[in-house]
């Protein structure tokens, strides 16, 4: 996992990176990318035919982990009318006239069962089958293999990997494939042995690689953990709904952050040390996710401050599920709040949830509103049997990817935005019900 290839002139960029790191003095942080927890988000995962996502989870317990993963497919159809067409999109702009980019954000669902302080990988496009025979062996050939499941061989082949313990073979026990038009989120839950019921064991990290399966470039981040509150009373109560709103008084999960941040260059911006010009691609999701229940409708705000403190702003984007654009796209494409055109080359940058009640479900779904009588017809419940109608507006948390390019060089460094603060409105996760082995 450590020996990445990357073009020589990027060599400079990782310190750059360190230099740009935003300072958030001892605000409080309850989702972290360096300490292990119950619940384990990975906000960009890409599987598109051009690049492919390595995934890691490791346990630290000493005894086996037990871990129920969700694919949450953004990727965006031209849709006309409510209906969906085959054509992938990511702007209303890239959709013919007439239609819309629409995201379903459906999720499927698979568990892993990790061996004690021990990691597992898969790429997504392929996910993977175990096989322990052969054992990796120091001086032994090993690598993954791909197994044929069809008459013909197919991208979504899954990979046999020796050595590297998923699961019972041909189970819901493996990582499942997502093929190669996927970009998306994955979000893995520390379970109980049955794999449903969701366990405050806090033993769980990752990261995610990916590659451009061309060139081998690679960008790389850390997954974010959400620790789970282990205390026998008062603590998680088993159900299927994840309750993020532990601050240290009782609860299920730590809260989200109250916003997050980041640093990048200004879009455009040429790079001192290589001369590459750069463009920053940021991905958000929401904390508030309602598995196989339906797309959560969240909106944020961008405050951003140049290198001469010079404040600029982009109010009331709005998405569904996932969020996937670059800066020179927000809130629109063509927009000037970060092109380095504007006379500086770097941003600091905070994404803050709006101030509003929105309606989680109903027919009135994503409208902004004050209790649950204006969401309409058809609210959903949680599995605790809480309403999922008029709701704060969902949490969020993200990653920045950079696109240095020199030439006809594309290279990309991946950087975790910064947690700052933290929500005083709770989120939920909502697991579907009735889905063990």
């Amino acid at each position: 996992m450590r020996g990445f290839k990357r073009s020589p002139w990027l060599s400079g960029l990782g310190v750059l990176l360190a230099a740009l790191i935003l300072n958030v003095g001892q605000a409080r942080a309850d989702v972290t990318t360096d300490m292990p927890g119950s619940v384990v988000i990975y906000p960009k995962i890409v599987s598109d035919g051009t690049r492919d996502t390595l995934v890691t989870l490791s346990t630290t317990s000493n005894l086996q982990t037990y871990v129920h993963c969700f694919y949450v497919n953004g990727t965006g159809r031209c849709a006309q009318n409510g209906v969906e067409t085959a054509q992938a999109c990511n702007l209303d702009q890239d959709c013919a006239a007439g239609q819309t980019c629409a995201r379903s954000c459906n999720s499927q669902d698979f568990d892993l069962i990790l061996t004690a302080q021990q990691p597992t990988m898969w790429r997504a496009s392929t996910g993977r089958y175990a096989s322990m025979d052969p054992s990796c062996r120091v001086g032994q050939p090993c690598q993954c293999q791909t197994v044929q499941v069809g008459p013909n061989p197919s991208p979504t082949d899954p990979q046999a990997c020796p050595g590297l313990e998923t699961g019972v073979q041909g189970t819901r026990w493996t990582p499942l494939p997502v093929g190669t038009d996927f970009v998306g989120e994955l979000k893995c839950v520390q379970v109980q042995q049955d794999g449903d019921t969701p366990f405050a064991g806090n033993q769980l990290k990752g990261e995610a690689l990916i590659e451009a399966t061309a060139t081998g470039q690679k960008s790389e981040y850390n997954a974010l953990t959400i620790t789970g509150n282990a205390a026998a009373n008062g603590g998680n109560n088993g159900d299927l709904d994840l309750l993020l709103d532990y601050a240290g008084q009782g609860g299920e999960y730590n809260v989200c952050p109250a916003s997050i941040a980041f640093t990048t260059y200004a879009e455009g911006a040429v790079d001192a040390f290589t001369g590459a010009t750069v463009s920053t691609e940021l991905t958000l999701v929401p904390c508030t996710e309602m598995l196989e229940l339906g797309a959560t409708p969240v909106g944020v705000g961008f405050n951003v401050v140049n290198e001469f403190e010079q404040p600029l702003s982009a109010d009331a984007v709005n998405f569904d599920c996932h969020f996937t654009r670059r800066l020179a796209d927000i809130p629109q494409p063509g927009s000037q709040n970060f092109l380095a055109t504007l006379g500086t080359n770097l941003l600091n940058i905070r994404v803050t949830p709006t101030n509003t009640l929105r309606c989680l479900t109903g027919a009135n779904r994503g409208a902004v509103c004050t209790t649950d009588l204006d969401c309409g017809a058809g609210i959903l419940s949680s599995n605790g049997n809480g309403p999922l109608g008029c709701r704060p507006s969902s949490g969020i948390l993200g990653v920045a990817e950079e696109f240095h390019t020199l030439g006809n060089q594309t290279a990309t460094a991946a950087v975790n935005a910064h947690a700052i603060g933290a929500r005083t409105n709770p989120d939920i996760i909502v697991l579907p019900a009735g889905v063990g082995p």
